[in-house]
């Protein structure tokens, strides 16, 4: 059984929308987030996919867990949060194109010292979101479908977005792992989107689907073991542009003046106008981009030329 995924208008609309917002966190520096930010973030991530997995943990709990402050709450519970974040800390660690990574991930996130780096060796009972219930694919079916998979993954010719959308439903159709197939799918597609930008080690995008779970599970293989993945990649692209939406605008009100003059001049733009200063940051009003610019001229980012109409700048060698 081989999975596919047709690139539809509305999948290519999502993937330019995306990329635009590369573009913008890219300008608003979010890629350097702070600490704090990338530990609350963090923090959304692991709570997000524990209560996908119908555990009943909220996420002050779950937070003080993670900060080993004291709570009252099941043994399993506490060491299944404080495995799921050491592993999300741990991804960059990983080959995203590598089953042998792929199942050491998965031996890591269980901490079982008799768990060997394995896929299942029987099949095993699924439950869906709608209560039906039917059988993994066989052993032999999975052992195939997860070959062509890191395959695919890496020598594809689809974008990673798309990518790393394809694997998250391909790893929860063959069910690799006796158990926490869940958890890894979701914990995989965050290692791919790492390959696209840094920036999405710390995007909490499991929180969106939190938010929705009957519809992410709706488009998830159901009892019929459904091969085209069309429908649930649009549903990620679309969960992955919202959280971004999402954090955008909560950074854009912190973004100071000298963080825009200082992405900008990063850029190493020879001659540019105050247009091409406001196509770069696209959220700014007109005064903002002139008093930007001034305040650039003046700390000696950036020279002036001309005057009123005619004005045009370049960036100052003095900073390189």
């Amino acid at each position: 059984m081989r999975l596919t995924c047709s690139l539809g208008p509305e999948i290519i609309n999502l993937l330019g929308a995306i990329a635009e917002k590369k573009g913008e966190v890219k300008a608003y520096f979010l890629n350097q987030l702070e600490p704090r930010s990338i530990e609350e973030n963090r923090i959304d991530s692991v709570h997000a996919t524990i209560y996908l997995q119908d555990r009943g943990m909220d996420r002050d709990t779950c937070a003080d867990i993670i900060q080993n402050l004291s709570v009252r709450a099941p043994r399993e519970k506490i060491r299944e949060v404080k495995n799921t974040m050491r592993i999300y800390k741990r991804l960059s660690t990983f080959d995203p194109f590598s089953q042998d990574s792929f199942k050491l991930a998965y031996t890591d996130l269980v901490q079982e010292p008799h768990i060997k780096p394995a896929y299942r060796k029987e099949n095993i009972p699924l439950y869906s979101w709608n209560g039906f219930f039917s059988m993994s694919p066989s052993v032999h079916e999975m052992r195939l479908g997860m070959k062509d998979l890191f395959h695919y993954l890496r020598h594809g010719k689809d974008p990673l977005l798309i990518k790393s959308c394809v694997c998250h439903y391909a790893i929860q159709f063959y069910q690799p792992f006796q158990t926490e197939n869940e958890i890894m799918s979701r914990l995989w597609q965050t290692r791919l989107l790492m390959e696209e930008h840094p920036f999405f080690e710390f995007l909490p995008w499991e929180k969106e689907i939190r938010n929705d779970k009957k519809k992410y599970y709706s488009r998830l293989p159901g009892r019929e073991l459904n091969t085209d993945t069309s429908d649930f990649v649009k549903h990620m692209l679309e969960l992955i542009n919202n959280s971004l939406n999402s954090l955008l605008l909560s950074c854009r009100k912190s973004v100071r003046p000298m963080d825009r003059i200082r992405y900008f001049y990063t850029l190493g733009r020879s001659n540019f106008s105050r247009k091409d200063y406001m196509l770069v940051h696209k959220n700014i009003s007109l005064a903002t981009a002139y008093r930007d610019l001034d305040l650039g001229v003046g700390t000696g980012f950036f020279n002036k030329h001309g005057e009123k109409n005619q004005t045009t700048y370049s960036c100052s060698p003095l900073f390189e």
